[in-house]
């Protein structure tokens, strides 16, 4: 089998040639999985190492994620459905959007991020030093000896990673409640427990496990087909990564969907030392511990030397700012690698917002209150979900492209090339591409804050028949321009972030390809963790630890 794909010849007859090499790559990909399983020739060896570094990678990001999303969860649904009158409910909120969403969004996520791109980079640093050609002269099956113990791998750790992760953000919210808010804890066992019913959590494993093979199928498919040289396995991770997002989004939405049909709502690897080489491991931790705290410092110096150089970027260099903006906007060549943020921003904001939709409508039918889908609709759209999405877009397609850009320079000498000629290296890479960011986000914000309005309707009013002048009446009552000016300023700190960490990852990258992929990997891993904490941090900063619904009294 050769793994080339046939030559451009347009951007949407790209799409769908890609489209049909990846759907014939996973028929394959699995075909030869079952039949190496029932052979006995899947290789162990292989298997348990690929599936404890995907675990090692994906675990202690996504339990830092889910803890404080745990904690906004508890905070922000606990206090307002406390003010309408169901704060006995607080347990069943929990279970709905925790069990039944988040905690396999935020797997698939880290799956997709972090151990794709890790994944898409090893199999294409292979492709382009012609190991997998020679594996093919010697007879041997790539897609049985690298492709099938990566799947086995993905799926493996994200059934282990879901119940991690979904028992770290319960638990979170279990502790708020008791001893913060200092609520009953019967009270809220008792709901978790009637409504958090097991088929949920059977349906969480089921969507990690979709998800995982997902995320597997896209970057084994993508970096097998790299090509190009160091820049190519760069671009092939950021290819990977935007169509494993955009394929989780749309795959959970319609998860959801039918899950909500066929089970209606209820009611309506840890550091260890040896006894032979104790003080061995230990100095090996210290001196790691030391290696990220310098990076650390560097990559926090970086920040502020790009937000400060900022000004004489752009009285210096505003024809590249502009050019920056034309590429994050709209995109060059190709619709996946080079394509516009936009239609990426668009395409994920409907498939999450029509998620809110169907959980939104399950969730009110538990305590009678369908009528306040509208309300619920403008201010989670509004003060969350948009953003979050919009910034979780920028990161994969837009931060991964600075990350491949800055990374490839870097290792081909042209960064070192740029300070020879008195060009300001920080400023010309780094400040230009956060200043395009920020200037691009709020229109990209707007159309995704669109797309999400218009979502959700459509599936509370049209495909639940819920009543249209109710939905508008309580939507546009509580839609304030305070929560949408808010909420732009999320957007707008959030792509700075995004933009700062993916130049910085960058600006360091160091060995080769591999290390391009692998820094645009960590950068992605990074960037998404700080949305996370972000997000908890402004949304109590703007609106408060309690938060008000304006227009309705509470």
């Amino acid at each position: 089998m050769t793994y080339e794909l046939p030559a451009p010849r347009g951007p949407v007859r790209d799409v769908a040639t890609e489209g049909g090499f990846l759907i014939g790559f996973a028929v394959q990909s699995l075909v030869v999985l079952v039949v190496a399983v029932l052979r006995r020739r899947l290789s162990l060896y292989e298997t348990v190492t690929q599936t404890l570094f995907i675990g090692r990678v994906c675990t202690g990001p996504s339990l830092l994620l889910m803890i404080p999303v745990g904690v906004f969860i508890a905070v922000s649904v606990g206090e307002l459905a406390g003010r309408i009158g169901a704060g006995g409910y607080s347990g069943a909120v929990v279970a709905f959007i925790i069990v039944g969403q988040a905690s396999a969004l935020v797997c698939a996520l880290m799956l997709a991020g972090v151990a794709g791109s890790a994944i898409c980079t090893d199999l294409g640093s292979r492709k382009i030093r012609e190991e997998i050609d020679a594996m093919e002269v010697m007879g041997l099956d790539v897609l049985e000896r690298l492709v099938a113990p990566r799947l086995v791998g993905a799926v493996v750790v994200s059934l282990a990673l879901c119940s991690i992760v979904t028992l770290g953000g319960v638990g979170a919210c279990w502790l708020y409640h008791i001893y913060v808010q200092h609520l009953p804890a019967g009270t809220f066992m008792a709901t978790f427990a009637e409504y958090g019913r097991p088929a949920d959590f059977v349906m969480a494993l089921v969507k990690s496990a979709v998800f995982g093979l997902l995320s597997a199928l896209v970057a084994t498919f993508k970096g097998l087909h790299t090509k190009g040289g160091p820049r190519g396995v760069a671009d092939a991770v950021n290819e990977a990564v935007v169509i494993a997002f955009a394929l989780v989004f749309i795959v959970n939405t319609a998860l959801s969907a039918l899950y909500t049909v066929i089970v209606p709502a209820v009611g309506g690897v840890p550091l260890t030392l040896t006894a032979r080489e104790p003080l061995h491991t230990a100095t090996r931790a210290a001196g790691r511990l030391g290696d990220n705290l310098a990076t650390l410092g560097m990559h926090v110096s970086f920040y502020f030397r790009t937000i400060a150089s900022i000004p004489y970027a752009l009285s210096k260099f505003r024809k590249h700012v502009i050019a920056q903006i034309s590429e994050v906007s709209f995109g060059t060549q190709s619709l996946l690698s080079g394509g516009g943020t936009i239609g990426i921003v668009f395409a994920m904001s409907l498939a999450a917002a029509m998620m809110l939709g169907v959980e939104t409508q399950r969730g009110l039918e538990l305590v009678g209150m369908t009528t306040m889908s509208g309300m619920l609709s403008a201010v989670a759209n509004t003060r969350e979900l948009a953003p979050v999405v919009v910034a979780i877009a920028l990161s994969a397609k837009v931060g991964v492209g600075f990350t491949a850009q800055i990374g490839a320079m870097r290792i081909s000498d042209e960064i070192d090339a740029l300070d020879s000629m008195a060009i300001r290296s920080i400023p010309f890479l780094a400040a230009t591409r956060t200043l395009a960011a920020m200037v691009c986000v709020i229109p990209i914000y707007m159309i995704g804050l669109l797309a999400s309005y218009l979502s959700t309707r459509l599936v509370v009013v049209v495909f639940n028949g819920a009543s249209a002048g109710t939905y508008d009446y309580f939507f546009h009552l509580v839609l304030t321009p305070q929560d949408l000016l808010y909420s732009g300023v999320k957007a707008m700190v959030f792509a700075m972030v995004v933009s700062l960490v993916h130049c910085a990852y960058g600006y360091y990258a160091s060995g080769g390809p591999a290390g391009v992929g692998a820094a645009a990997g960590r950068a992605l891993r990074t960037a998404i963790l700080s949305i996370g904490v972000l997000d908890v941090l402004l949304t109590f900063a703007l609106w408060g630890l309690v938060p008000e619904v304006p227009g309705m009294g509470v």
